[in-house]
């Protein structure tokens, strides 16, 4: 079994009794902070992976963004001053 399907079958476990319930129903706060703290309890470590995970991306992407607008801009200056490459 992949991690995938140990997390869905893992959601699975957590059933939600009916719409009203989840959506909140006359126990809005209590049933979503109740619902959300177990699903919590039992995926700590996804969350955690997937912010690490996330976060690392939004990094890498802007070290690339910030990359590129360095040689895009010295291409520029190169061009203009008349020592393009």
């Amino acid at each position: 079994m992949t991690i995938l399907e140990d997390e869905a079958q893992e959601q699975e476990e957590i059933p939600i009794k009916n719409k009203e319930e989840y959506r909140g129903g006359s126990d809005e706060e209590e049933t979503s902070e109740e619902y959300y703290q177990q699903w919590l309890d039992r995926h700590p470590l996804s969350i955690i992976q997937m912010h690490a995970t996330a976060t690392a991306t939004v990094t890498a992407l802007t070290v690339q963004r910030r990359e590129r607008k360095k040689r895009e801009t010295q291409n520029s200056l190169d061009i203009a001053l008349g020592s393009g490459t």
